[in-house]
């Protein structure tokens, strides 16, 4: 797999290149996706290289704990992947074109641990995206319960703004608003944290 590395920046480029193009890399700053291309590609050769999982793993994780954490979502987070299996099939496809045992050897070596990468990040988006509704859930019942034991304490107005403030700090929000309906439908009441009158 030594061609893969040896042509390691015309297919990432192309890779990139064709993320780019699908949106592929919306939510990351360009600093960002050229970063990750390369860590996601290095690990994919050390991979081939060693046999070894350790740097996929890493990636993975990471990579998990920030798209969950940006909304991104698992078409995205695979699809960046895909894209990249298919930019080096099609590199060991035109390297090889000429020799079928060779292009063969080469696919046989490439596809499983292909395979194993995408598997790996995909279990630890989908285990990130299960904590994160966890965490969730805890902070949705937290503010219920704080809710409720400020009722029986406060006037109704000074509850809804103490959930705002509450809900704001925690999404490590700037400002917050909660509007209320009225009997029609229509907005009765707008209470808001962080936002000036002006």
């Amino acid at each position: 797999m030594a061609f893969l590395r040896e042509e390691r920046e015309a297919i990432r480029q192309a890779w990139m290149a064709e993320m780019t193009k699908r949106g592929l890399f919306k939510g990351l700053t360009p600093e960002e996706a050229e970063a990750e291309s390369a860590v996601v590609y290095d690990a994919l050769v050390e991979c081939l290289e060693t046999g070894r999982y350790h740097s996929a793993q890493a990636y993975a994780q990471d990579m998990a704990e920030r798209d969950v954490f940006r909304g991104i979502g698992a078409k995205q987070v695979i699809g960046r992947l895909l894209v990249l299996r298919d930019a080096c099939g099609r590199a060991l496809h035109a390297r090889f074109n000429r020799q079928p045992k060779a292009l063969q050897r080469a696919l046989d070596l490439y596809e499983p641990v292909m395979n194993r990468i995408l598997t790996i990040v995909a279990m630890a988006f989908l285990q990130e995206r299960e904590r994160a509704v966890g965490r969730g859930r805890e902070q949705l019942g937290a503010l219920v319960e704080a809710g409720m034991t400020l009722t029986a304490e406060r006037s109704p107005e000074s509850v809804l703004q103490r959930i705002v403030e509450v809900a704001c700090r925690l999404l490590d929000a700037r400002y917050g608003a909660l509007g209320i309906l009225d009997g029609q439908g229509g907005l009765g009441q707008f209470i808001t944290t962080g936002i000036s009158e002006e």
